[in-house]
């Protein structure tokens, strides 16, 4: 059960909510994770730079877009972790 915007000081509530809209019989503990996530990559592209008048630098061009999605969360009380390491995320084609 996500949370979201609900109010922390409400969480016995939503917990008691959670557990009676359980199945009859099932009896797996309720665990609540803190979940982040980022995006790690790479983008390169040209840019101005100073040069002494007469002098025109060297800049190999390569532009590049390589982007790494990961996505993880934590149960604080038991230390169990469950991670995603994704090459893309969402609708967006490339």
């Amino acid at each position: 059960m996500n949370i979201g915007s609900r109010s922390l000081k409400k969480l016995p509530e939503i917990v008691k909510e959670t557990i009676s809209s359980r199945e009859v019989g099932d009896e797996k503990p309720v665990m609540f994770f803190a979940q982040d996530e980022g995006i790690f990559g790479r983008i390169s592209g040209v840019r101005r730079s100073w040069s002494p008048t007469g002098i025109r630098p060297k800049a190999p061009r390569q532009i590049v877009r390589k982007y790494l999605y990961a996505y993880a969360a934590v149960c604080p009380n038991t230390g169990e972790m469950v991670s995603l390491v994704l090459p893309r995320a969402g609708n967006k084609k490339e």
